[in-house]
């Protein structure tokens, strides 16, 4: 190809780029989301918020919970993220994201934050749930808890969900 072709191609390819410019949208869209009525589409529910030594590093600095969550059978193959967030006393906050995909009607989750409990005071789990199905659906549910000492960490952050 000799060189004019090319630099004409070039050319082409910047104007239109820049015609193109103003159409392009980058600014973040709004999604409508509807707040689940309990009984519509998902319950979901924190059990059993608890602190101890999961991980045997003989440190009790853990905390384990489960969360519940139920689907309308009406619902064949149901696709969430679920956020769990764990925020500590001193303004320290943890956020992990579990992507689920299932037919099952209900599902149980066991959640355990490795060295997470160093502070002492009160611990909040929160857990926020979408459900992209039949329109932008979102609900939640949190926990308040007491780990009753104070330690450092030994190690980093792990956070693990195992499916029950």
């Amino acid at each position: 190809m000799n060189k004019s072709i090319k630099i004409l191609l070039i050319t082409v390819l910047v104007f239109s780029t820049i015609l193109l410019f103003p159409f392009i949208n980058n600014s973040p869209q709004a999604v409508n989301l509807k707040n689940i009525n309990e009984e519509e589409y998902i319950q979901i529910s924190i059990e059993g918020a608890t602190y101890g030594d999961f991980d045997n590093d003989d440190n009790e600095d853990d905390i384990e919970c489960y969360v519940n969550i139920l689907f309308n059978p009406e619902l064949n193959r149901k696709k969430v993220e679920l956020y769990i967030e764990l925020y500590l006393p001193n303004g320290d906050a943890f956020v992990y994201k579990v992507m689920i995909n299932t037919f099952l009607t209900d599902v149980t989750l066991h959640l355990f934050f490795y060295n997470h409990a160093y502070v002492s005071g009160d611990y909040t789990i929160v857990a926020h749930i979408f459900l992209a199905q039949l329109g932008n659906y979102y609900t939640n549910c949190y926990v308040v808890f007491d780990p009753p000492r104070e330690e450092e960490p030994d190690s980093d952050p792990i956070f693990e969900c195992t499916v029950c």
